[in-house]
C-alpha cells in the first residue's frame, strides 16, 4: 500500500517535455499562419511564375522557413509540464517565460484532438478546460495516446479524491465513478450523406462566390492589365450566354461541397453517454474528442428541417457554460440523431420532465405585423422609389414578394409556442426549420423584459432568460403574463438548492 502511494505521488513530479513530434506540429502551425498572411502573394506567384523570378523571393522564403523552424525548436525545448501540490503546472514561453497552475478541483473537461499529422505519428493533442476559464486552460500539443490517457485518468481520479474529502461535495464525487461509456449513436458515411443533404447549402454557395470574387481581385495583378482585359472581353460574352447553365453548375458544386465537408468533419462520428455526461468523437483528418459534463450543460436544443424530416433526423446541441466568445465552441453538436437519442439526453438533463404538467402558451399574433412591415412593406417601398415608374413585371415581383413575406410571417407565428412547468420551460419556433429548446429554471442567471416603443403601446413585451451558455428569448407575449413568468422564475432561482454549474 505504501509503495502504491509513493508511485502515485511521484507521477509527473519531474518536469517533462512533449513528444518530439511537437516540433513538427509547432512548425506546421507557424507555416500555416505565415501562408494565411501571404496567401494573396502566393496566388499571384502560382498564376504568374515570372512574378517570382527575382532572387528576393527565394531569399525571403528561405529566411522565413529557417526562422520558423528555429522558433519551433526553441518553443519545444521551452515547454514543460508537471504536477506539484495538487496542481497541474505548465511552463512555456518563447521569449518570455510563463507559468500556468491548474488546481485539480477546477478541471472540468479533458479532451483529445488528432489532426492528420497527429494521426500519422500516432500522438494526440490534450486540451484541459477549467471552471471559470474563458477558454481551454492550456494545450499539450503532442503526447502518445497511452501517456495522454494516463494523465487524464490520474487527474480525474485526483479530482474525485479531493471532492470526496470535502463533505459538501460528496454527492458530486459520487458521480465520478468508473462506469464504461455507453455508445448512443454511430454515424457511418451513408448516415452522413443524409445529414449533408439537410445541411445549410447557402454557406457553401457563399464560399464559392467569395472565392470567385477573390480570384478576380488578384487576377489583374497576376496576369497584367492588358492580358486581363483581353480575357475579360473574351470570356464575359461566353459567360452571359451560358448564365443559366453556370448557375445550375454552381448550385451542384455547392451541394456537393456541403456533403463532402459534412463527411470529412463528422467521419466515424460516435456519441457516448459517460459517467459525467456525454462525449463525442469525430473527424477524418482532424480527430477530436469533446466532452459535456452534465453539471455544465445549461440547456438542450434540437432542430429539424423538411429534408431531415424525411430521414427522421435532428440536429442535437448541448450548450455548456462558457464565456460568450467560446459558448459556441463549448457546445456539443450531434449533426444527425433520432428521437431515441434526444429522449435519452433530455431524460439525463431533466429527469422529472415526463412527470410534470406543462402549461402551453402561444405568442401574440401582432408579431406577424412586425415581420410584414420589416421584410415586406419597407423593402417594397424602397424598390418602388428606386425603380419608379414600375413596369408590369416589377409589379408582379413586388406582389409575389409581399405574399411570400405574409405567408412566412404566418408560419413563423404559428410555430412559436412555449410550455411552462414548475421546473423548467420548453420552446418551439422556426421558419423553414423547427427548433425545440429545453431549459431548467435553476440554470437561469437572470431574467429581463424588453419592449420596443410599438410593443409598449400594445402592452406586449419580449422576455429573455440569460444563462452561462447563451440567451433564450420568447417574443411578443402580453406584459402582464411576462411579469408573472419573470416573478415565478426569479422565485424558483432564489429558492432552488441546486447550482447552475
Amino acid at each position: 500500500m505504501e509503495k502504491v502511494k509513493k508511485n502515485k505521488e511521484a507521477f509527473l513530479s519531474i518536469p517533462e517535455r512533449q513528444s518530439p513530434i511537437a516540433i513538427v506540429l509547432i512548425l506546421f502551425r507557424f507555416v500555416r499562419l505565415v501562408v494565411r498572411q501571404l496567401l494573396p502573394f502566393l496566388i499571384i506567384l502560382f498564376i504568374n511564375p515570372s512574378a517570382g523570378s527575382d532572387s528576393w523571393w527565394t531569399i525571403g522564403l528561405s529566411i522565413l522557413l529557417g526562422t520558423t523552424t528555429l522558433l519551433s525548436i526553441i518553443s519545444y525545448f521551452k515547454f514543460y509540464y508537471y504536477i506539484k501540490d495538487e496542481e497541474l503546472i505548465i511552463e512555456r514561453g518563447l521569449f518570455q517565460k510563463k507559468k500556468l497552475n491548474v488546481p485539480f478541483d477546477r478541471i472540468q473537461t479533458i479532451n483529445f484532438n488528432q489532426n492528420i499529422v497527429h494521426r500519422f505519428f500516432n500522438v494526440v493533442e490534450l486540451e484541459i478546460d477549467t471552471a471559470g476559464s474563458s477558454g481551454k486552460e492550456f494545450t499539450i500539443s503532442a503526447l502518445s495516446k497511452d501517456k495522454a490517457e494516463r494523465i487524464r485518468s490520474y487527474l480525474l481520479s485526483q479530482k474525485k479524491e479531493l471532492l470526496e474529502s470535502n463533505e459538501s461535495s460528496i454527492q458530486q464525487a459520487q458521480t465520478l465513478d468508473t462506469r464504461p461509456d455507453q455508445l448512443l449513436l454511430h454515424l457511418n458515411v451513408g448516415d452522413l450523406i443524409k445529414v449533408g443533404l439537410g445541411q445549410n447549402h447557402i454557406r457553401s454557395l457563399g464560399i464559392i462566390v467569395g472565392t470567385v470574387f477573390g480570384w478576380l481581385q488578384f487576377a489583374e495583378d497576376a496576369l497584367g492589365k492588358k492580358q486581363y482585359q483581353a480575357y475579360e472581353r473574351e470570356y464575359f460574352a461566353i459567360l452571359l450566354q451560358s448564365f443559366s447553365s453556370i448557375i445550375v453548375f454552381v448550385l451542384i458544386i455547392a451541394f456537393c461541397m456541403t456533403i463532402i465537408s459534412t463527411v470529412i468533419r463528422y467521419y466515424d462520428f460516435n456519441f457516448f453517454q459517460t459517467f459525467q455526461g456525454f462525449k463525442i468523437q469525430t473527424g477524418l483528418f482532424t480527430r477530436t474528442e469533446n466532452s459535456a459534463k452534465m453539471s455544465k450543460i445549461q440547456f438542450v436544443r434540437w432542430t429539424t428541417n423538411p429534408i431531415k424530416k424525411l430521414f427522421k433526423l435532428f440536429n442535437l446541441q448541448l450548450y455548456q457554460a462558457a464565456s460568450s466568445a467560446l459558448s459556441r465552441r463549448q457546445s456539443i453538436l450531434v449533426p444527425g440523431c433520432y428521437t431515441e437519442q434526444i429522449q435519452t439526453v433530455c431524460l439525463a438533463y431533466f429527469p422529472e420532465e415526463p412527470y410534470l404538467d406543462f402549461e402551453q402558451h402561444t405568442i401574440h399574433p401582432r408579431i406577424m405585423l412586425r415581420s410584414i412591415f420589416s421584410y415586406g412593406v419597407i423593402p417594397c417601398i424602397i424598390y418602388f422609389i428606386l425603380k419608379m415608374p414600375l413596369d408590369t413585371w416589377s409589379w408582379l415581383y413586388l406582389s409575389l414578394w409581399f405574399l411570400f413575406v405574409v405567408l412566412m410571417s404566418y408560419v413563423h407565428y404559428r410555430k412559436w409556442k412555449f410550455a411552462i412547468s414548475t421546473a423548467g420551460v420548453r420552446t418551439t419556433n422556426g421558419l423553414f426549420s423547427t427548433t425545440h429548446t429545453l431549459l431548467k429554471w435553476y440554470k437561469i442567471q437572470s431574467v429581463k423584459l424588453r419592449q420596443t416603443i410599438f410593443q409598449k403601446r400594445r402592452g406586449l413585451t419580449d422576455i429573455y432568460f440569460f444563462t452561462a451558455a447563451g440567451t433564450i428569448r420568447i417574443p411578443y407575449i402580453p406584459e402582464e403574463k411576462a411579469v408573472q413568468v419573470k416573478n415565478f422564475v426569479l422565485y424558483k432561482i432564489e429558492s432552488s438548492q441546486q447550482t447552475w454549474m
